[in-house]
Protein backbone atom coordinates (compact mmCIF):
# COMPACT_ATOMS: atom_id res chain seq x y z
CA UNK A 1 0.00 0.00 0.00
CA UNK A 2 1.10 3.61 -0.99
CA UNK A 3 0.68 6.41 2.29
CA UNK A 4 1.02 9.87 2.24
CA UNK A 5 0.60 12.56 4.74
CA UNK A 6 -1.83 15.24 3.38
CA UNK A 7 -1.60 18.55 4.77
CA UNK A 8 -0.30 21.14 2.36
CA UNK A 9 -2.58 23.98 0.08
CA UNK A 10 -4.91 25.75 1.97
CA UNK A 11 -7.34 23.49 2.73
CA UNK A 12 -6.25 21.61 6.23
CA UNK A 13 -7.42 18.89 8.35
CA UNK A 14 -7.78 21.78 11.83
CA UNK A 15 -8.29 19.79 14.80
CA UNK A 16 -9.76 16.61 13.07
CA UNK A 17 -8.25 13.83 11.55
CA UNK A 18 -8.76 13.92 7.92
CA UNK A 19 -7.26 13.45 4.62
CA UNK A 20 -7.27 15.23 1.78
CA UNK A 21 -8.86 14.33 -1.90
CA UNK A 22 -9.96 15.64 -4.50
CA UNK A 23 -13.59 14.46 -5.98
CA UNK A 24 -14.82 13.23 -9.85
CA UNK A 25 -15.31 17.03 -10.12
CA UNK A 26 -12.02 18.08 -8.86
CA UNK A 27 -13.10 19.63 -5.40
CA UNK A 28 -11.00 19.14 -2.69
CA UNK A 29 -12.96 16.81 0.08
CA UNK A 30 -12.03 15.54 3.47
CA UNK A 31 -12.11 11.70 5.22
CA UNK A 32 -11.93 11.10 8.27
CA UNK A 33 -10.75 8.43 10.07
CA UNK A 34 -12.63 5.15 11.37
CA UNK A 35 -12.16 6.14 15.08
CA UNK A 36 -13.14 9.32 14.69
CA UNK A 37 -16.31 8.60 12.68
CA UNK A 38 -17.58 5.50 15.24
CA UNK A 39 -16.87 8.39 17.99
CA UNK A 40 -18.75 11.46 16.32
CA UNK A 41 -21.21 9.18 14.84
CA UNK A 42 -21.74 6.16 16.85
CA UNK A 43 -23.82 3.36 15.31
CA UNK A 44 -24.44 5.26 11.71
CA UNK A 45 -22.23 2.87 9.89
CA UNK A 46 -19.75 5.93 8.15
CA UNK A 47 -16.61 4.62 6.11
CA UNK A 48 -13.54 6.19 5.96
CA UNK A 49 -12.63 4.67 2.34
CA UNK A 50 -12.57 7.35 -0.35
CA UNK A 51 -11.09 6.93 -4.13
CA UNK A 52 -8.23 9.28 -5.16
CA UNK A 53 -9.31 8.53 -9.02
CA UNK A 54 -6.54 5.87 -8.94
CA UNK A 55 -6.85 3.58 -5.86
CA UNK A 56 -9.45 3.04 -3.20
CA UNK A 57 -7.60 4.97 0.01
CA UNK A 58 -9.36 4.99 3.51
CA UNK A 59 -7.59 7.59 5.88
CA UNK A 60 -6.13 5.69 9.06
CA UNK A 61 -3.86 6.93 12.30
CA UNK A 62 -0.42 5.51 11.85
CA UNK A 63 0.12 3.41 15.06
CA UNK A 64 3.03 4.69 15.79
CA UNK A 65 3.40 8.23 15.32
CA UNK A 66 -0.25 9.02 15.54
CA UNK A 67 -0.10 10.83 12.23
CA UNK A 68 -3.10 10.56 10.18
CA UNK A 69 -2.55 9.25 7.05
CA UNK A 70 -4.02 8.25 3.37
CA UNK A 71 -3.33 4.20 2.72
CA UNK A 72 -3.89 3.58 -1.08
CA UNK A 73 -3.59 0.56 -2.93
CA UNK A 74 -0.89 0.50 -5.41
CA UNK A 75 -2.24 0.26 -8.71
CA UNK A 76 -0.32 2.06 -10.94
CA UNK A 77 -3.05 4.21 -13.49
CA UNK A 78 -0.92 5.02 -16.13
CA UNK A 79 -3.94 5.75 -18.38
CA UNK A 80 -4.44 8.69 -15.85
CA UNK A 81 -3.24 12.35 -14.80
CA UNK A 82 -1.71 12.34 -11.59
CA UNK A 83 -2.15 16.47 -10.61
CA UNK A 84 -1.77 18.64 -7.83
CA UNK A 85 -5.27 20.84 -7.72
CA UNK A 86 -5.55 24.32 -6.48
CA UNK A 87 -5.58 23.38 -2.68
CA UNK A 88 -2.22 21.32 -3.27
CA UNK A 89 -4.27 17.96 -3.27
CA UNK A 90 -3.21 15.39 -5.05
CA UNK A 91 -5.26 13.41 -7.24
CA UNK A 92 -5.70 11.41 -10.46
CA UNK A 93 -8.19 12.71 -13.52
CA UNK A 94 -9.08 10.22 -16.50
CA UNK A 95 -8.17 11.62 -20.28
CA UNK A 96 -10.41 14.08 -21.63
CA UNK A 97 -11.40 15.50 -18.24
CA UNK A 98 -10.58 18.97 -17.07
CA UNK A 99 -8.23 19.64 -14.76
CA UNK A 100 -7.66 22.15 -12.10
CA UNK A 101 -4.17 22.78 -11.71
CA UNK A 102 -1.46 25.30 -10.32
CA UNK A 103 0.53 26.51 -13.31
CA UNK A 104 2.91 29.02 -14.45
CA UNK A 105 2.79 32.03 -16.11
CA UNK A 106 5.19 33.97 -18.67
CA UNK A 107 7.09 35.23 -16.13
CA UNK A 108 7.35 32.37 -13.90
CA UNK A 109 5.16 33.22 -11.50
CA UNK A 110 3.04 29.92 -9.78
CA UNK A 111 -1.14 30.65 -11.12
CA UNK A 112 -4.37 28.88 -11.05
CA UNK A 113 -5.04 26.57 -14.57
CA UNK A 114 -7.84 24.87 -16.04
CA UNK A 115 -6.13 22.18 -18.26
CA UNK A 116 -6.90 18.85 -19.83
CA UNK A 117 -6.18 15.49 -18.94
CA UNK A 118 -4.81 14.03 -22.54
CA UNK A 119 -2.97 10.96 -23.86
CA UNK A 120 0.30 11.84 -25.46
CA UNK A 121 1.93 9.79 -28.79
CA UNK A 122 2.72 6.84 -26.64
CA UNK A 123 -0.62 6.87 -24.86
CA UNK A 124 0.07 7.77 -21.86
CA UNK A 125 -1.81 10.61 -20.11
CA UNK A 126 -0.48 13.72 -18.82
CA UNK A 127 -2.06 16.77 -18.23
CA UNK A 128 -1.72 19.61 -20.82
CA UNK A 129 -2.08 23.14 -20.62
CA UNK A 130 -2.03 23.91 -24.03
CA UNK A 131 -4.74 24.45 -26.18
CA UNK A 132 -6.14 22.38 -29.45
CA UNK A 133 -5.18 25.22 -31.15
CA UNK A 134 -0.89 25.42 -29.45
CA UNK A 135 -1.54 27.99 -26.93
CA UNK A 136 -0.84 28.50 -23.63
CA UNK A 137 -4.20 28.27 -21.32
CA UNK A 138 -3.70 31.58 -19.29
CA UNK A 139 -3.94 32.04 -15.98
CA UNK A 140 -7.19 32.38 -13.77
CA UNK A 141 -8.03 35.52 -12.15
CA UNK A 142 -10.07 35.59 -9.04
Amino acid sequence: AVVSTQSTGEWECETTPCCLYIDPHGATRRAYTQEYLDEKYPGLGKKSSFHNGCNKCRCATDRKSGDVKSVCGDRKCHNKCKHVNWDGVEGFAKAGEIVYVMGEDEEGYECPKICMCKKNAKSKAQVSCVSDEGLEEPCIAF
